[in-house]
């Protein structure tokens, strides 16, 4: 998934949209501190069709802890996930 993602252009996604799945999962500490925000997170469609950060959870957890309101984003299709299987 990642080096598929390397050919996507980055975008810039709410985090208002992401921000559920840290219902889901409790972001460490320390890699908290150490999430550089300024990598985009790699986000694709769960099986609802919504947009689920499947690497970045820290950086995102750290974007919206800082007030952001958006956050860089690569977005794979659901045609890219098959690829990947």
């Amino acid at each position: 998934a990642l080096k598929l993602s390397e050919s996507k252009r980055t975008q810039h996604i709410p985090i208002k949209k992401l921000e559920w799945v840290l219902e889901y999962d409790t972001p460490k500490p320390a890699r908290l501190r150490s999430a550089n925000i300024n990598v985009p997170v790699l986000v694709a469609p769960d099986r609802m069709g919504r947009p689920t950060v499947i690497d970045g959870l820290h950086r995102l957890a750290k974007s919206k802890s800082a007030g952001k309101t958006t956050i860089p984003a690569k977005v794979l299709t659901r045609a890219d996930l098959r690829e990947i299987r």
